[in-house]
């Protein structure tokens, strides 16, 4: 209980009376209000309180949102500028090997990532171009090597020229010569012809005192004219070569040399000589001046390279 002041009259009175004695005011419905209005003051002073705490963390949560987002930001920025530089110098290492189709594919990406990145657009405007000017070349080429399918004698350095300029094209114009595998099955592998030819070398070299020192000058056959080379069961080469004779010198020497076709070996081969002396040589002369218009001439460059090879 406490005394507290009529509100009426200003006197004293007990807040649990129900009347003022002094002038009969009902102090107990002045203490309701007023302790509702008390509540009441209590109740907005802690919203305010609340409120004001919320309008301090709502400005804070927002400048994290912020910062994070910058910080993802930068983050990713570094991410695509590491990526971009990557992909420029993965592009830059096959531009410098020639491989043009995955060069522009690389540079693309790094566009693709940043359009404004380095030099990357010009480099494909100029590699585009290089292709554009070696395209004529691979297609000459290529043709020139479809060419070669079928033929029964080559000279060794036409191939060894289309081989070298396949050899300088860059590997993007390399791609389009899809006639390659023509020439890598030709330069290393003989004709019909080609390897009656080798065998008839070999022979000779395995009989030379230094069989290195073989060195063919000319080599040719003859077919009857009577017999198409398609059906031809035997031939006469007739061969010019240097190499070291049994004293130790070098010799140039000609021969006539009987060759069948059908089991690949010269005739009476234990017995034969390379030499231009006898009987026999003059027959082989004899048969190889009858047959004089189908004389095949050969490549003895092509020859050497076959040699051991074949």
């Amino acid at each position: 209980m406490a005394i507290i002041n009529c509100p009426e009259c200003g006197g004293k009175v007990s807040d649990l009376a129900e009347t003022c004695p002094h002038c009969g005011y009902k102090v107990n419905s002045f203490n309701q209000v007023f302790a509702q209005d008390s509540l009441n003051s209590q109740v907005s002073a802690t919203k305010s309180k609340k409120k004001k705490g919320k309008n301090k963390i709502v400005p804070i949560i927002i400048t994290m949102i912020v910062l994070f987002v910058v910080l993802i930001a930068i983050v990713v920025s570094i991410m695509l500028k590491t990526n971009s530089q990557a992909s420029y110098n993965k592009a830059v290492e096959y531009e410098n090997t020639g491989d043009f189709e995955s060069a522009v594919s690389m540079y693309k990406k790094v566009i693709f990532i940043d359009p404004n990145y380095k030099n990357a657009q010009a480099r494909i405007t100029e590699i585009n171009n290089i292709m554009i000017e070696y395209k004529e070349e691979a297609e000459s080429l290529n043709s020139r090597i479809a060419s070669l399918a079928g033929i029964l004698k080559y000279k060794q350095s036409e191939l060894d020229s289309l081989k070298d300029e396949y050899d300088r094209l860059p590997y993007g114009a390399k791609k389009m010569v899809t006639n390659y595998s023509i020439l890598e099955n030709v330069y290393d592998m003989p004709t019909e012809y080609e390897e009656w030819a080798c065998i008839v070398c070999r022979v000779l070299k395995n009989r030379l005192k230094n069989p290195d020192s073989l060195k063919i000058v000319s080599i040719n056959f003859a077919l009857n004219e009577n017999e198409p080379p398609s059906s031809v069961q035997h031939c006469v080469f007739y061969l010019t070569y240097t190499g070291q004779n049994a004293f130790g010198g070098n010799v140039k020497q000609s021969c006539y040399v009987p060759f069948i076709t059908e089991t690949k070996k010269i005739y009476m081969e234990e017995l034969f000589s390379f030499d231009e002396e006898g009987e026999v040589t003059y027959l082989l002369f004899k048969y190889y001046q009858n047959a004089k218009s189908n004389i095949i001439e050969l490549d003895p460059d092509r020859i050497m390279h076959l040699i051991d090879l074949y």
